[in-house]
């Protein structure tokens, strides 16, 4: 009787083994939430687009974004949560460190912070001196931006009119105020789109040194895998690089699967601040780095500020094994 060659018995025992044992080869994919704190808009562009394109699940991640819930309960969600990563803005997480909670920074999406002070371009306030003698628009939970940028000028509060007012453009645009707090992502690209014209102070430009959109987790998944936050933030990174090689792609993606309906102008606007500030102080292509400096004078600065339960330090708020490194992904 004649054998069969064994190029033939080869090809039936990789037939038999891939129908016998067709998991062998899977590897199971990591549950992973990521909470963001807010709705899901080209602010976490990079996020959705690595998310589209699958580059979590080439990272072994299944990957699960969570928009904000009404109680904006991010830092507690990502605590009680397993393998649970937020975002935030630096300050929140100082105050919740203060607090006691268990958390580190791990990287940031917007290396400096989107606070800015707007007004109508013919008020002419094109400085923080400029200020003086007008009425200033202020949300009360963004006090010691305003302080900051105010000190950068050397201009006291008693040189303008302060009043409290809601999160709209509406105050600016009906003349109840003549500048405006708000982010540069936000409600100065809302003024843009609607045809008016701005002067904008930004605050990462007159001293206020904060990062926005922060990579944050629990000190015990830092504790317990180390790895699956290295993944997840290089999967990241990749998702930011590409929304920047094709940002119209991201906001048809944002407009067409997660915010039918809203203005695209808008979203497109606010991502091209968004990506000036995604490479603002590390320069190209930096996504995700953050700076120790950086972080020690922010702490500095709200230490002194009095607004947190106890001192916090740079070291205890942040954990920087996981800046971004060319070559390899990690393991």
């Amino acid at each position: 009787m004649m054998k069969p060659p064994l190029r033939l018995l080869g090809i039936l025992a990789l037939l038999l083994t891939r129908t016998l044992v067709p998991c062998l080869a899977e590897t199971p994919l990591v549950p992973v939430t990521m909470q963001l704190d807010w709705k899901p808009n080209v602010q976490f562009a990079g996020i959705l687009v690595a998310l589209e394109k699958g580059y979590y699940r080439e990272a072994g991640l299944d990957v699960r974004v969570q928009p904000v819930d009404q109680e904006m309960k991010v830092v507690e969600s990502v605590v009680q949560g397993t393998n649970w990563i937020g975002c935030s803005e630096s300050g929140v997480l100082l105050g919740a460190r203060a607090n006691g909670a268990p958390i580190k920074a791990v990287g940031t999406m917007l290396q400096g912070s989107p606070f800015c002070l707007m007004s109508l371009a013919e008020k002419g306030i094109r400085k923080p001196s400029d200020l003086r003698g007008h009425t200033l628009g202020v949300h009360p939970d963004a006090n010691l931006a305003l302080d900051i940028v105010l000190h950068s000028g050397r201009v006291p509060r008693s040189a303008m009119r302060c009043i409290d007012v809601e999160h709209s453009i509406q105050p600016l645009i009906s003349g109840q105020v003549d500048v405006l707090m708000g982010y540069v992502i936000d409600e100065a690209v809302a003024l843009q789109t609607a045809g008016h014209t701005l002067n904008i102070l930004r605050g990462h430009e007159h001293g206020y040194v904060a990062y926005s959109q922060v990579y944050f987790t629990s000190e015990q998944l830092l504790a317990r895998d180390p790895a699956l936050i290295a993944r997840f933030l290089h999967a990241s990174h990749r998702g930011w690089a590409e929304t920047a090689r094709d940002p119209e792609a991201a906001v048809r993606l944002v407009t067409g699967k997660y915010l039918p309906g809203i203005d695209v102008e808008y979203q497109r606007r606010s991502l091209a601040e968004i990506l000036k500030l995604a490479q603002l102080e590390a320069g190209p292509g930096s996504y995700g780095t953050m700076n120790r400096r950086t972080w020690k004078k922010m702490v500095k600065v709200f230490n002194q500020s009095g607004i947190l339960q106890r001192p916090v330090t740079a070291a205890e708020m942040t954990d920087f094994r996981f800046q971004p490194q060319t070559g390899r992904a990690p393991r």
